[in-house]
């Protein structure tokens, strides 16, 4: 349903959205993230305190994987991919 992307570096998931964003590939955050930084979660603990959840949380997102991909834009994904990681 998704294809994620998960950096150790910020900088590099920063890069990798803009680069996204500007060949017009939709990105959306990783969904679960750190939840911990909800509201209705508030109570349950404290987001910092979850090491993993947070590197998802800020250096995770993913493209959506649906019917109108074609060779096309998995051609532009990849030369994204190639040419700046």
């Amino acid at each position: 349903f998704c294809l994620p992307f998960i950096f150790k570096d910020k900088k590099d998931k920063i890069n990798m959205e803009k680069a996204c964003l500007n060949a017009s590939i939709e990105i959306r955050p990783i969904i679960s993230g750190n939840l911990l930084h909800q509201p209705c979660f508030l109570k349950y603990g404290n987001a910092s305190g979850f090491e993993n959840a947070q590197i998802l949380h800020e250096n995770g997102f993913y493209i959506g994987n649906n019917q109108f991909v074609n060779d096309d834009k998995l051609s532009i994904l990849s030369y994204i991919i190639n040419n700046n990681f």
